[in-house]
């Protein structure tokens, strides 16, 4: 599923595994030899703080001055070599050791870099919300078939808590609050990840569903699920895409986060909330036996494969934007 969470309409560079590289569709550009790759901009990981407790500098220019961000190597085998992968940690600088703070790990879209979280995020990380953890997709994809990337991504993330779970470097996060946010391709991990480990207590999966055949195993989970109604690349209605493999579809948006609802044990009976002023709509399961878990879907109106960060409607609940929705759904509000 190599989507990605940037650039302009739906348009999508994609590339086969391995050397040869494959067609760039839009503005995506070309991937792997004799195409154009979309690389970083120079400078890109440098840091405009020091880390707390060890890492390297990194992260992006747009962090306020309350806040840092510090770069922490995951070094994985990739390919029969060890590839020096990466995190950004996004915390305020003044963060006490004996705060416990939610966590939230930021799963970026393809061909993009964990540092759109850093400017995205900033606010909520300042105001003490939540630690902000923004993992790197090798050759910035999450390996889900199609991608040029043949990174084992599940291990990857399992090593990433694994780090985050040191407490003596990082005395600060409470694992027990321990949250996902993701965006396209990484929406793709995501559902994946929901389905195959336990390892979250709620996710924000923005516009990716389920595609046919994928069936959620763990559980049961707190998911929030937000679509584009006019998604071209993963279509609302369900189908294929050219961001799976030949004869893959996606599920329908709303069916998709029907599974998870059924899944979970929810009552049968959804809420529907359509709002009468830009026809956007909000579905809702809620669990009797665990009120926290919870199944929600979002399907903005007019929206393609880009949730506008501000997007306001008061009749379904978007008050403040994307991110102060997805923390109150954390919040269990």
């Amino acid at each position: 599923m190599g989507y990605s969470s940037e650039g302009k309409g739906n348009s999508e560079g994609k590339g086969k595994k391995g050397k040869g590289g494959g067609k760039g569709g839009g503005k995506g550009g070309k991937e792997g030899k004799g195409g154009k790759s979309w690389q970083p901009k120079k400078g890109d990981e440098k840091g405009d703080g020091k880390g707390k407790k060890g890492g390297k500098k990194g992260g992006k220019k747009g962090v306020c001055e309350e806040n840092q961000t510090t770069k922490v190597d995951v070094p994985q085998e990739v390919d029969g070599k060890t590839e020096n992968r990466y995190f950004i940690l996004h915390t305020r600088k003044d963060i006490a050791d004996d705060a416990k703070l939610p966590v939230v790990i930021a799963f970026h879209g393809a061909q993009s870099s964990p540092n759109m979280f850093s400017s995205e995020l900033d606010s909520l990380v300042k105001d003490g919300h939540f630690v902000g953890v923004y993992p790197a997709g090798h050759n910035r994809y999450w390996n889900l078939g199609p991608q040029p990337s043949n990174a084992d991504d599940i291990e990857f993330v399992e090593k990433v808590i694994a780090e985050l779970e040191n407490a003596e470097k990082y005395p600060y996060i409470d694992h027990s609050q321990r949250f996902c946010l993701c965006y396209s391709n990484g929406s793709g991990l995501t559902h994946k990840l929901a389905c195959e480990r336990e390892l979250f207590r709620a996710y924000a999966c923005c516009v990716t569903s389920l595609h046919v055949g994928q069936k959620p195993q763990k559980g049961p989970v707190r998911l929030l699920q937000v679509m584009g109604m006019e998604d071209q690349l993963i279509p609302y209605k369900g189908g294929g895409s050219e961001v799976l493999e030949p004869g893959g579809e996606f599920m329908p948006a709303e069916e998709s986060a029907r599974a998870w609802a059924q899944h979970d044990g929810c009552n049968a009976e959804e809420t529907v909330t359509v709002s009468s002023s830009t026809g956007s709509r909000r579905l809702e399961w809620s669990n009797d036996k665990d009120p926290y878990s919870k199944v929600m879907h979002v399907g903005v109106a007019g929206s393609g494969h880009m949730i506008p960060r501000d997007y306001s409607d008061e009749e379904i609940g978007f008050t403040d934007g994307l991110y102060a929705f997805v923390l109150k759904f954390y919040k269990g509000d």
